[in-house]
């Protein structure tokens, strides 16, 4: 219900996702960026935060971090970015 109503309550603001791929021969990686208009978080907080297993949200970021090679962020926590390779380091 509080989603909805912060969502419900947005008049402006933006969302961008960049991709980039890069490869060569066997070997290449996707890089992901999320750049959000908004006032950020605190990234390092968030990843802090104890684990809840039975909760809706809260496992996206930790679950990035488990899956990819590379997770950076901004310190205002407008822009994440992510790395995932193949083949070895690109």
């Amino acid at each position: 219900q509080e989603h909805q109503r912060r969502l419900d309550e947005l008049t402006e603001g933006f969302v961008s996702i960049d991709l980039s791929v890069k490869s060569e021969g066997t070997k290449g990686y996707l890089r992901i960026g999320v750049r959000d208009s908004g006032p950020g978080f605190d990234v390092q907080r968030a990843l802090n935060k104890q684990y809840c297993a039975e909760c809706l949200g809260g496992r996206g970021l930790r679950m990035i971090c488990q899956l990819s090679e590379r997770f950076y962020w901004q310190s205002d926590g407008k822009v994440l970015n992510v790395e995932f390779h193949w083949g070895g380091h690109a």
